[in-house]
């Protein structure tokens, strides 16, 4: 079905190349910030934190980096990803006359959701580090909840305003 589907390169906005920008500020930061501390660190720093946001396992500080190369992964990914909006799965069928906003918008979603990723990696990564350096006692036990909160507010804030458009739409 993808295959019928129209090819545009898009234009980005302004808002797209800042938020593009940012992700990769951050996600430089996020690749210098282990260098910086690796040597004030102890042979042992925290791998896991359990659901309570508690250090729960621990490993070489060399794995310090291991988050870092993910959260590269993930930016390279996604970035890439969103270069081909038109195999991207919508809730609507694509056609010539809605697949620039259809695009633009699912677009604009990747670009948040990688850069809330690259924050949320960032936070994850300074925390270990703080704990391990004594600093911290760990994540915090409300991580969790407002992670998977957070990663939720751009899917239903681009599913709502579709729906908002489509009413709009059907009522002219």
């Amino acid at each position: 079905m993808t295959a019928n589907r129209p090819k545009i390169k898009l234009k980005l906005t302004k808002t797209d190349k800042i938020i593009e920008g940012i992700s990769a500020l951050g996600i430089i930061t996020l690749l210098i910030l282990p260098c910086y501390y690796y040597g004030q660190l102890p042979e042992s720093i925290p791998t896991h934190f359990n659901g309570s946001g508690q250090a729960d396992a621990f490993g070489d500080r060399s794995s310090i980096f291991l988050i870092p190369v993910f959260a590269l992964i993930s930016y390279i990914s996604l970035t890439a990803l969103s270069r081909f909006p038109h195999i991207f799965n919508y809730p609507t069928e694509i056609t010539e006359e809605n697949a620039a906003e259809q695009y633009a918008k699912a677009t604009s979603l990747i670009r948040i959701l990688n850069l809330i990723v690259i924050f949320v990696m960032g936070y994850i990564t300074l925390q270990t580090i703080q704990t391990a350096l004594g600093n911290s006692e760990g994540l915090g036990s409300m991580f969790l909840i407002c992670f998977i909160i957070i990663m939720q507010i751009p899917t239903f804030y681009f599913v709502f305003s579709r729906k908002k458009n489509k009413t709009k739409q059907t009522t002219n």
